[in-house]
């Protein structure tokens, strides 16, 4: 099923699984200018990665996620400065957005830049096998394609689940004209990054509760264009632990 372009109303972060997690707010303000030109990183727990945050990213999520039978993984996602679109980039989409009988995904953003991510899921020594997988979040409700080790949400030209372990690379279309703060900018009204687990839903959730696999841990690391785009986005390395929130954070 493709999901069709047109601007929607965003779920609350408790369903994830779609983790387009705006309201139908405006675009936050910008934070005021940040005073370093480091990146920020404020964590009470251990990094999941030690690499430095790459000269070209705009932020970065690690996590942990953890089975209860033993399963244990380290989550990365990394999200890339826009850049403009490949003829590769122009075709994924069109594969997986374009609707016969509906707007393309170029009437929907006619000048696009693109977005990338990348999200791996490495187990760690000794690991059990995970009998779930992990759902993810990436900018929003504009269109989006993915490739590698990604299971399919409720549509395509969505976000959808990352199996255990494993690899996914994603593209997003951002307009060019507001890459930043647009309808389906990368720190817009509907952004939102990170990973979240069955298990930090509630057992009666309809949908996606009552597992076990649990993520926690979050780290987030921003570059200094990401930590003065918004004062929300700015507030994420802070935000004390819910298990229920995950490691998924959005503008909402």
């Amino acid at each position: 099923m493709h999901r069709p372009l047109t601007p929607v109303i965003a779920l609350s972060a408790t369903a994830f699984v779609i983790l387009t997690l705006g309201g139908c707010a405006n675009p936050p303000a910008p934070a005021p200018s940040a005073t370093s030109s480091s990146p920020v990183k404020v964590t009470s727990t251990p990094t999941a990665t030690s690499e430095p945050l790459p000269d070209d990213a705009l932020l970065r999520v690690s996590a942990t996620i953890h089975e209860a039978n033993g399963a244990t993984a380290d989550l990365v996602q990394t999200v890339y400065k826009p850049v403009a679109p490949t003829a590769a980039d122009k075709a994924q989409l069109t594969a997986e957005c374009n609707i016969p009988g509906e707007p393309g995904w170029q009437t929907v953003i006619a000048n696009p830049l693109i977005v990338k991510t990348t999200m791996t899921a490495t187990m760690r020594p000794r690991s059990p096998k995970f009998t779930e997988r992990v759902s993810f979040g990436f900018v929003g409700f504009g269109p989006q394609a993915y490739s590698g080790d990604e299971v399919t949400g409720q549509s395509y030209c969505a976000e959808g689940a990352m199996l255990l372990p494993g690899t996914v690379h994603g593209i997003a279309a951002v307009p060019s004209s507001d890459p930043v703060h647009g309808l389906y900018g990368w720190a817009g009204q509907y952004a939102g990054y990170g990973f979240s687990g069955s298990g930090n839903l509630p057992a009666d959730d309809p949908e996606d509760g009552g597992g076990t696999a649990v993520v926690s841990n979050c780290v987030v690391e921003l570059s200094p264009e990401a930590a003065v785009a918004s004062a929300k986005l700015a507030a994420w390395p802070a935000r004390p632990y819910k298990k229920i929130d995950a490691c998924a954070f959005s503008m909402d």
